[in-house]
């Protein structure tokens, strides 16, 4: 099916897109940008080139239910539809996928994608994380984005959102191809991948983001959505705050206020999950018995005294 005038008017270059997603101090590097994975005949061809031919359409995102939904026989029908989708809950690898046409034809076999894995743990910040890239594999899984029978595949984009890097560590970076030992043979994926990590969220990071008060915004939301996963570390001007967050995920973690009034067990519990009740318990009766005892021998007393 050709895209005709109508169709094309509403897609976007791919390397436009880029653009304006990637800060202006980034164009040319990002672009002219190699492979971190390639297939044969394709390590020396930069971005740009990969993707001269590239559309994508897109103006909402659709929030998949089930794994199989990323296929390139769900993204073509998502370009006739503009949408993006919001990956399954569940899917580790990355969280949006971004269709992808090379050319002017409708047909599955030119379709690719960009996948974004977006990470809010400060965990990770400027310096990049080559495993979280090598997840990305669309050769990989029980039904691969590139099935077995594709022998030469168009090439993917793989980017990671490293958003809680602070602002002064702010940037975008390229992948590089990794440097390959002589006496190991060269490793074929299968595929030709391009790789992009953006640490921060600011006007650095993000070319979309356009003024302060964007930014500010953006890391108030962050920060709250960080809030509930680092909470262990954060800081808080009144230390019952954080007890108090801690104490209403029970079991989320080991520290004591995840288990503060929800659990009796303790490693010095002897191994009996109500054991301290037990011994409570048993603690009371013996209290009870040395009661009575203490209470007959006042009455023998007075019996004699009688």
């Amino acid at each position: 099916m050709d895209l005709g005038e109508d169709g094309a008017g509403r897609l976007t270059a791919v390397v436009e897109f880029l653009r304006a997603l990637i800060p202006e101090e980034y164009h040319e590097s990002c672009l002219d940008g190699l492979p971190a994975a390639h297939l044969e005949d394709e390590e020396n061809t930069m971005l740009r080139n990969a993707f001269a031919e590239g559309w994508t359409y897109f103006n909402h995102y659709v929030k998949v239910v089930s794994f199989e939904d990323v296929s390139q026989e769900m993204l073509l029908l998502a370009l006739t539809r503009g949408a993006a989708f919001v990956c399954a809950d569940g899917q580790d690898e990355f969280d949006l996928v971004i269709p992808v046409l090379m050319g002017d034809k409708l047909e599955k076999s030119k379709v690719t994608a960009i996948f974004i894995r977006v990470n809010t743990s400060s965990r990770f910040v400027r310096k990049l994380h080559a495993p979280l890239f090598a997840c990305i594999d669309p050769r990989g899984g029980e039904r691969p984005f590139f099935p077995k029978g594709v022998e030469t595949p168009p090439p993917i984009i793989r980017m990671v959102f490293a958003l809680a890097a602070p602002s002064e560590q702010s940037s975008v970076s390229v992948r590089k191809q990794p440097k390959r030992s002589e006496s190991r043979p060269p490793n074929k994926p299968g595929f030709t991948a391009y790789d992009l990590w953006f640490s921060g969220a600011s006007r650095k990071s993000f070319g979309v983001i356009q003024s302060g008060d964007e930014e500010r915004s953006i890391e108030t939301i962050l920060s709250v959505m960080r809030r509930g996963r680092d909470v262990v570390s954060s800081d808080y001007d009144a230390q019952w705050v954080g007890a108090t967050i801690r104490q209403m995920q029970p079991l989320a973690s080991v520290e004591a206020d995840y288990m503060e009034n929800w659990v009796d067990y303790g490693p010095d519990d002897g191994g009996s999950a109500r054991a301290k009740d037990r011994e409570g318990e048993e603690g009371s009766d013996s209290e009870d018995e040395d009661e009575g005892e203490e209470d007959s021998g006042s009455e023998d007393g007075d019996e004699q005294d009688r």
